[in-house]
């Protein structure tokens, strides 16, 4: 602390001691006359009686109104006038452990005017010029709280002359009570509080508002509400929430505690500590200049168990550089959440930082509606529990080590980076991580945050799962070439949208795109992916899609999947394969809108394991080839047969080959020849792979067809020429065989003889008679010409 500096506290410091010192001489004025009113009024005696073994001087220091002044017509003499400014009184009960150095207060930030968050750099806070001059006025708070406890205890010193109206504790009717300390019962519970012992349990009888804080250590019980309307409360304590609710509001109406500290709420060296069912609520808004909840000294710890609640809750501060919990020294100070119960920051600044250890167990823990980081540092440990950081325009969970054990990790909607992890992330049992929708939104230029960033190893079990889509930022960065990221087989992990454009939903500039290289993974260490890992339709603007890595890799088979048709991509074709997507040479499956196949880029990359350096990296994309055919039409319906297609190819740099050979006719048509190939249907275009030597086309045709620019198969038709219809044979006459010589027989059979009235039998017997006598005359011929011959 400089002299100057020193100085200017000191000055500050008496004129409080004055100003607390005429206050407590009006009080004894008012203890004088209670006195008196006792005297004069017996029945209100007990509300003004001081318990057993306090001084006098104590009473008159808290200022306790009696309750016959209450109802007097002359206002107490320790009542703030109107132009005052309203001052809570400051407890005076010493320390517990006297020998103890008091807690840190941290004077105000000196540049609380920053107004965009900072990124912090896993355990260290974030670079703002506020968190730089909190941390180097430590030592002048140190002074200045053992400057502020010297003069409490010369206070009390000097007012030990007042005597006591009474030795017997006061006992209030059972209607008035609001709170009971062993056996004893208080309508005035700043009495009650007073007369509590280190370590003492307090009873809540009503839902009470003292006027005064404290700072030893007691346990409140009761379903009743304690509530304070403060700002600078110097706690060193460990205060115990068993069952009931502790309210501090830190507003327009709020009161200085312990401390002119405006900016601050509460500055904790104890413990904070809410149990079976006890809620702890801090409430504080930023445009009365108040920027922390709770500044805490190093072995400070906050305890929420056994279905207990705990929350920071602000308003109006963005651009106040301020947090909901700030540590001064990291060493021993955590946050414990177990056992059903609930941790929440809303709407602060900064939600916790400096690294505190933060254990979560069967719990919920949420941060969210921050205007900067809601964390910074520190190590989280997470046990069958449900974490959110949502909705932060800051970093969402940033911490030094991070171990999930069957938990669950939503973090979405953060400005700068969903999970950023800077030594060991581990996530077993069943857990799941799910960094989506939108992280990354409020970045100011390219590869700047991820989804989840990493900076040292990664472990996720067979078991676990693990989903970042969506995401303004890069899907997953791994940065450090020595560190592993490993998913054991049987994990499961999507990394799908990411690198898309910002909307404009959380009031920042739509169309903007903050990655460069690899949209979907950034890799520098060695990773190893599982089998089944769904990674598409992420976006870089310079290469790799989907994977740029200057590190070793192992990657599956790309899913079978479609893409989504948006950004640079208008196709929603399916997914059959990892395609080559570097720099010079960005996957082109489809011909662009103003292009033709010469852009065409489809370069098949095999999945497997890469060793690739930086010079040499490996860019990739799960995409398609890209696929034009030349088929046959057979071109007339009673044609038989087949042609296979002429399948267009990709060279070895996967560019397209639109050459193909035209291949032999397979149709058959009765009754027709084929001619050859044409373009139209009606053989008036080009001709292909004419057949016909003797044909006309024969002359024109080609043996090659080039493809046609555009998606879609190119066709030739069968042409086909009618066959001349063969000539009708004319059949020989035949000359008529000469009959040969029949024996004439008669038919004896009866079956032969025609029936009675059977007209066909007559015919047929006539017709005999005639054949015989034929047969007989030829007969006869032949014997004379016979004989002639003799």
């Amino acid at each position: 602390m400089s002299g100057k500096s020193a100085r200017r506290l000191r000055k500050e410091r008496e004129g409080c001691l004055a100003n607390h010192n005429d206050l407590q001489t009006k009080a004894v004025g008012a203890a004088a006359a209670a006195a008196l009113a006792i005297a004069i009024a017996p029945g209100v005696a007990q509300a003004t009686e001081v318990p057993t073994g306090e001084s006098p001087e104590q009473a008159a220091t808290e200022t306790v109104v009696p309750v016959a002044a209450e109802n007097s017509s002359e206002a107490p003499a320790a009542q703030p006038t109107a132009s005052e400014e309203p001052t809570a009184t400051i407890a005076t009960t010493p320390a517990p452990d006297s020998t103890a150095a008091p807690a840190s207060m941290p004077e105000t930030p000196v540049s609380p005017n920053v107004s965009a968050p900072t990124p912090a750099d896993g355990d260290t806070a974030a670079a703002d010029p506020a968190q730089t001059s909190t941390s180097d006025s430590i030592e002048q708070a140190s002074e200045a709280g053992a400057e502020q406890a010297s003069s409490s205890q010369t206070t009390s010193t000097a007012v030990s002359q007042v005597p006591l109206a009474s030795s017997a504790p006061a006992k209030a009717p059972a209607e008035e009570a609001v709170a009971e300390v062993n056996g004893t019962t208080y309508s005035d519970i700043d009495k009650a509080i007073e007369d509590a012992k280190e370590g003492a349990t307090v009873t809540l009888l009503k839902d009470v508002s003292p006027a005064k804080t404290f700072t030893k250590s007691l346990t409140f019980k009761g379903n009743h509400t304690l509530s304070y309307d403060v700002y600078g409360w110097y706690y060193t304590g460990d205060m115990v929430i068993d069952g009931a609710t502790l309210v501090v509001n830190s507003d327009a109406n709020r009161v200085k505690a312990d401390e002119d500290q405006k900016w601050l709420v509460m500055c904790l060296k104890g413990s904070l500590n809410a149990i079976n069912g006890g809620n702890i609520s801090f409430f504080f808004d930023g445009s009365t200049g108040a920027k922390c909840a709770i500044y805490a000294n190093g072995g400070a710890t906050i305890v929420v168990d056994n279905g207990s609640f705990f929350s920071i809750n602000s308003q109006n501060t963005k651009g106040v550089v301020g947090q909901g919990i700030q540590l001064d020294e990291t060493a021993g100070t955590g946050i414990f959440v177990k056992n059903g119960s609930s941790f929440l920051i809303d709407g602060t600044n900064r939600g916790y930082v400096n690294s505190p250890i933060v254990y979560v167990e069967n719990s919920t823990f949420t941060v969210q509606n921050c205007t900067s980081n809601a964390s910074n540092g520190g190590t989280f440990t997470a046990i069958n529990s449900d974490i959110m950081f949502v909705n932060n325009a800051g970093h969402g969970l940033s911490t030094a080590d991070a171990t999930f054990d069957n938990s669950t990790l939503t973090s979405s909607g953060n400005g700068y980076t969903g999970l950023h992890v800077r030594k060991n992330l581990v996530v077993k049992n069943g857990s799941k991580i799910d960094v989506s929708n939108g992280n990354g939104w409020n970045s100011w230029d390219a590869d700047l945050f991820s989804g989840i960033r990493l900076i040292h190893n990664a472990d996720i079990d067979e078991s676990s799962e693990v989903r970042v889509a969506h995401n303004v930022s890069v899907g997953i960065r791994a940065s450090d070439p020595k560190a592993h990221v490993n998913f054991a087989p049987g994990a499961k992990l999507s990394v799908i949208d990411n690198g898309r454009l910002t909307d404009g939903s959380h009031g920042e500039e739509a169309g903007r795109q903050f990655t460069s290289n690899g949209g979907g993974i950034w890799n520098a260490a060695d990773m190893t992916l599982p089998e089944g890992a769904a990674i598409y339709n992420n976006d870089a603007p310079i290469s790799g899609d989907d994977i740029y890595s200057t590190g070793s890799i192992a990657f599956p088979k790309a899913v079978k999947a479609r893409l989504d048709g948006e950004q640079n991509n208008v196709c929603t074709d399916k997914i059959d394969g990892w395609y080559d997507d570097s720099a010079n040479n960005r996957w082109v499956g489809d011909i662009p809108a103003k292009g033709t196949t010469d852009d065409i880029h489809a370069k098949s990359v095999k999945p497997g394991a890469y060793d690739v350096t930086e010079d040499t990296p490996l860019a990739i994309k799960a995409a398609h080839t890209y696929e034009d055919s030349l088929i046959y039409d057979k071109n007339a319906d009673d044609a038989t047969g087949a042609t296979d297609p002429s399948n267009g190819s990709l060279d070895e740099e996967g560019h397209w080959v639109k050459r193909v050979s035209v291949r032999k006719n397979g149709f058959i048509r009765a009754g027709y020849r084929f001619i050859g190939w044409n373009t139209a249907a009606d053989g008036t275009g080009d001709w292909y792979g004419v057949v016909a030597a003797d044909s006309l086309a024969a002359k024109n045709s080609l043996d090659v067809y080039e493809l046609l620019d555009g998606k879609g198969n190119d066709i030739l038709y069968a042409i086909w020429e009618k066959l001349p219809e063969p000539p009708t044979p004319t059949p020989k006459p035949q000359a008529t065989p000469k009959p040969a010589a029949v024996k004439a027989s008669v038919a004896t059979s009866k079956s032969a003889l025609p029936k009675t009235g059977d007209t066909s039998g007559s015919a047929q017997a006539a017709g005999i008679l005639a054949l015989i006598g034929t047969a007989l005359a030829g007969l006869s011929r032949t014997i004379r010409r016979s004989n002639r011959a003799e």
